[in-house]
């Protein structure tokens, strides 16, 4: 299979596409400045993403799913800055919040897989997609009675 039927490439590859096409609508400086940035960012999300994915070795393609999550929480950041710096609208911020942040569990979700397939592997990214998934499942537990 190749990168491109991999739905969190997909995903990242439209979430950078739309946001590439709203940046050319900005202003100039706020286009130079955090335009220029946003998008650089969330591109390089799908860039990380498919490296890994021609990555032979575990850990080679996680690390690179834990750099596409990175730039992925810099494109957050820079919505962010964009909200504060009035550039944006706060729901076109929190739109975008929340696309990237089910993009964010979906990565993991995948790097989940990619561990299970290579039950050998003991590297440092296993606990950490452990925690993390810890996270997923606790928060969407419904409270108990009583809570």
């Amino acid at each position: 299979m190749s990168v491109v039927h991999l739905r969190i490439y997909q995903d990242a590859v439209a979430v950078a596409g739309e946001i590439a096409v709203m940046v050319e609508s900005w202003a100039p400086f706020h286009r130079d400045t955090v335009g220029i940035q946003i998008v650089r960012a969330a591109d390089a999300i799908s860039n990380f993403i498919a490296e890994g994915y021609g990555k032979a070795e575990t850990e080679e393609r996680l690390q690179n799913l834990f750099l596409a999550d990175s730039s992925l929480q810099e494109t957050k950041n820079q919505f962010r800055l964009a909200l504060h710096r009035g550039i944006i609208e706060e729901e076109l911020e929190k739109h975008y919040i929340a696309r990237l942040t089910g993009l964010s569990i979906s990565m993991m979700e995948f790097g989940a897989a990619i561990i299970n397939r290579d039950e050998a592997y003991d590297g440092k990214y296993r606990a950490v997609i452990e925690r993390r998934r810890k996270w997923l499942v606790e928060r969407n537990q419904p409270l108990a009675e009583g809570a």
